[in-house]
């Protein structure tokens, strides 16, 4: 049985290899849709948000993963991904009427500001609790829950009948909204220009839709199961799921 799992460990290490390209999105696809879709998230969301724009919210859970894209990379532009870049971006998120973004500001920018602050507390519990996000195991774990929840987790109603129709878009990520938050964490030193945004959340959603197209080809969760077993003894990815999801929770207004 070791024998078996360690050639399905092997197999998803040069799988991941394979179809990483650009981004380790593997935790986008699906879980991180799914975690801020759940029945619990959308009770609390509703009443602090407009109901209408819950599916953005969902979308939006993406978002700091952009962080892992070649050309935030490349640029250092990876701070999107930190908890005081979350500060700045609520700052402006919840100031409409600031003479320097007040033409551009949108009624979703506080919600994307609260799904970048859900998937850090996401975060948090996953690499806190469960796998280190400096581990050899980390990516290949990702991507293994990735494939459990496609299978087990069933896509909230309002997002579509399949998680292949689930994906971060444009109006989940305003170019405008990280422009001045980006601008205002580096004082206008390494600001995220709105092509550059553009241009990573292309790579984001080809990675994403990537993922979707690997979890099908497994034709199932048991193989990651067994998988994630092997990796994370004695932890169960859905124990880490449910934390996640209070978490997330917890972080809404």
């Amino acid at each position: 049985m070791r024998a078996v799992v360690m050639r399905m460990w092997l197999a998803s290490l040069l799988v991941a290899a394979a179809w990483t390209g650009e981004v380790r999105a593997w935790g986008d696809a699906p879980t991180h849709f799914s975690l801020c879709g759940e029945p619990a998230v959308q009770e609390k969301f509703v009443l602090r948000f407009d109901p209408g724009l819950f599916p953005l919210f969902v979308e939006a859970a993406a978002g700091p993963d952009l962080a892992n894209t070649l050309l935030f990379q490349a640029s250092g532009r990876d701070y999107i991904h930190g908890a005081a870049f979350l500060a700045a971006l609520d700052y402006v998120a919840s100031r409409p009427k600031d003479r320097r973004w007040r033409s551009a500001w949108r009624p979703t920018w506080p919600v994307i500001a609260a799904a970048w602050r859900a998937h850090l507390a996401a975060d948090e519990v996953a690499h806190s609790q469960y796998v280190p996000p400096d581990s050899p195991r980390h990516e290949l774990v990702e991507l293994a829950v990735d494939t459990c929840v496609y299978y087990l987790k069933p896509v909230p109603e309002a997002l579509g009948d399949s998680w292949r129709e689930v994906n971060i878009s444009e109006a989940a990520c305003d170019p405008a909204l990280l422009y001045w938050a980006s601008y205002l964490y580096t004082g206008g030193r390494l600001p995220v220009y709105p092509w550059m945004t553009r241009e990573a959340l292309g790579s984001l959603r080809r990675s994403i839709e990537a993922a979707y197209e690997l979890h099908e080809a497994r034709g199932g969760p048991e193989g990651s199961e067994a998988l994630l077993k092997f990796l994370v003894p004695g932890k169960d990815w859905k124990t880490f799921y449910g934390a996640s999801v209070t978490a997330v929770v917890n972080s809404l207004p």
